[in-house]
């Protein structure tokens, strides 16, 4: 009681602002989005369309069931797949204020959004491992937490630190496709002891989101590389 008492003061002296559209917010399912955002949310949706059964990219239409990427194979795990669509202005407004803001209330709401669909996932999945892609230490410094570790603890979904991340000058939200995949090559070693842990084990590598697909394709490579049987990747939202 006294807590509820404290929060309604709080409130009333510090009110939120809704991160997509900046006004006041009381909306009680959410801690920082409006009435109207939460209502858009709803009904525009965020589930991805007829997405392609490997990379959960849209579907290209002379492969059926498959974009181009993955019609030439250029990806060496199983499959990804992807919870919501980062297309939604909403939802991207929510992530970017996670992610470079340092809001780990609105990390609260992404985690209340993507509990359901990552459940369902799960009740058709067994893997032996589950680890995520690593910030450098210079990102984890600056942001505070690793924004895919704070989902998952959220969720009480347990995971294995399995690599590290080399430090890297440039975000990959300002490179092109290309400087993208040169980037992160060599990017994702192994952490010291995990060969044993990983050998023909079946992984799901966790990332947030999936645009060009070239930084889970490196987390591959490398746990392929280090005796994995198979990866298959999870990501919360596909670009």
């Amino acid at each position: 009681m006294m807590k509820n008492l404290l929060h309604r003061v709080l409130s009333f002296f510090f009110p939120h602002s809704c991160v997509s559209c900046g006004v006041r917010t009381d909306e009680a399912r959410y801690t920082h989005l409006c009435p109207g955002c939460a209502e858009y949310l709803a009904a525009s949706g965020a589930v991805i369309q007829s997405p392609c059964v490997k990379c959960s990219a849209p579907a290209y239409t002379d492969t059926p069931g498959l974009c181009y990427d993955c019609s030439i194979g250029a990806f060496s795990f199983t499959r990804n797949t992807s919870m919501l669509s980062y297309k939604n202005p909403v939802i991207r407004d929510m992530v970017l204020s996670f992610k470079f803001e340092s809001d780990k209330l609105t990390g609260r709401d992404l985690a209340g959004l993507l509990e359901a669909p990552i459940r369902d996932f799960f009740s058709t999945r067994q893997f032996d491992l589950i680890t995520s892609i690593p910030l450098s230490r210079q990102s984890l410094k600056a942001r505070g937490y690793n924004q895919v570790d704070y989902i998952l603890d959220r969720l009480n979904i347990p995971h294995t630190g399995l690599l590290e991340r080399k430090e890297h000058p440039t975000h990959q939200s300002r490179l092109s496709q290309k400087e993208r995949r040169e980037s992160v090559r060599g990017q994702f070693p192994l952490i010291p002891g995990a060969r044993p842990l990983i050998r023909d084990k079946k992984i799901l590598l966790i990332d947030d989101i999936f645009t060009t697909g070239s930084t889970v394709e490196e987390g591959t490579v490398t746990l392929l590389a280090g005796g994995a049987r198979e990866i298959e990747i999870l990501t919360f939202f596909r670009a």
